[in-house]
């Protein structure tokens, strides 16, 4: 499935995008900036002289070429001493809404008090990650819940099919029935067509009618740990899958 953004296509444009997001980067920043006072330049103009530079180096990148201007270790610590002497007063940065990020915060329990984060202050009750673990925030920590392990047990679990799922394998599907089949398959999973060298992990294979009596070759392949994962879920789908690929 291919994403396209909402905005370029209004336009005739089709841009690919990723399936997490829905406007490209340019159409973001345009849609963040509709409400122009939101903007940090707002209201503000550049000086006559910062024009002049900007002028003189748009002359050279076209004289040039338009080559892109790459910064070297001295020419960034200059752009950032200059920076830092500009805006000594923090207050004045266009930026600047509160000061919460210049404040130091610390751990709330009396025994701790280690240095946290601004996120972990206001949003994870001002807690380390090493108090957090400890249970002092968990509701049911220390507490059962018999009930509830009821309902989620056998087949009021949603991942229970038949109860066969705890069931041994029989003594045929071995480590040289494995190898044999990943063999064949060039040691890559056969869903998203990566190798295990770039997974880092050893390959599993794969019963495709989810039979573990059914240990021929043409009913076992070989997957990735996260693809056989996936393949617990909608068996009938992923059944039609593999017959397709055959």
């Amino acid at each position: 499935m291919k994403n396209y953004c909402i905005d370029c296509l209004n336009k005739g444009i089709k841009t690919e995008i990723s399936l997490k997001v829905k406007r490209c980067q340019s159409c973001a920043q345009k849609n963040r900036f509709k409400n122009k006072e939101n903007h940090p330049f707002f209201g503000k103009k550049h000086s006559e002289t910062h024009k002049k530079r900007i002028s003189k180096t748009l002359k050279k990148a076209y004289k040039e070429g338009r080559k892109k201007v790459c910064h070297t270790k001295k020419s960034k610590k200059i752009i950032s001493d200059k920076a830092k002497e500009r805006f000594k007063d923090p207050t004045k940065h266009p930026n600047f809404k509160d000061g919460r990020t210049l404040q130091k915060y610390y751990c709330k329990e009396p025994d701790c008090n280690r240095e946290i984060s601004l996120c972990s202050a206001l949003y994870h009750q001002g807690r380390c990650q090493s108090c957090a673990k400890k249970g002092k925030l968990g509701y049911w920590y220390g507490k059962k819940r018999p009930e509830h392990s009821k309902k989620m047990s056998g087949k009021g679990s949603p991942t229970y099919i038949d109860g066969k799922g705890n069931d041994p394998y029989p003594l045929e599907f071995n480590n040289k029935l494995k190898e044999q089949i990943h063999k064949r398959d060039n040691h890559k999973c056969q869903v998203c067509n990566k190798s295990q060298l770039e997974k880092g992990k050893k390959l599993s294979t794969h019963h495709i009618d989810y039979n573990k009596e059914n240990n021929k070759e043409d009913n076992l392949i070989s997957l990735c740990q996260n693809c056989h994962v996936k393949t617990n879920y909608n068996r009938k789908v992923w059944k039609k899958y593999f017959k397709i690929k055959e």
